[in-house]
């Protein structure tokens, strides 16, 4: 796993990169507002949630991307406070 963060005058960005199976698609429409909520679209566990609400309470983003060759990189983005 790495971690990078970087900053400037406006934003922190964190980034979490791991070499793990990925996150499924279902899992990242929901966690990035592309898709709603119902009985049958749902994610699958509670730690990407845990950090969806607290970066959603905190005013930030949450992203996703794909890490080559396998693998998965979570971007939190928040504002800096001043």
């Amino acid at each position: 796993m790495d971690i990078d963060l970087t900053a400037d005058m406006e934003s922190v960005t964190i980034r979490i990169a791991d070499d793990g199976p990925g996150i499924p698609e279902q899992d990242r429409r929901i966690l990035t507002d592309d898709h709603d909520i119902d009985a049958l679209y749902h994610g699958s566990g509670i730690g990407l949630w845990y950090v969806y609400w607290v970066v959603k309470l905190s005013g930030g983003r949450l992203d996703f991307e794909e890490n080559e060759p396998r693998g998965s990189i979570v971007v939190i983005e928040l504002d800096r406070g001043r």
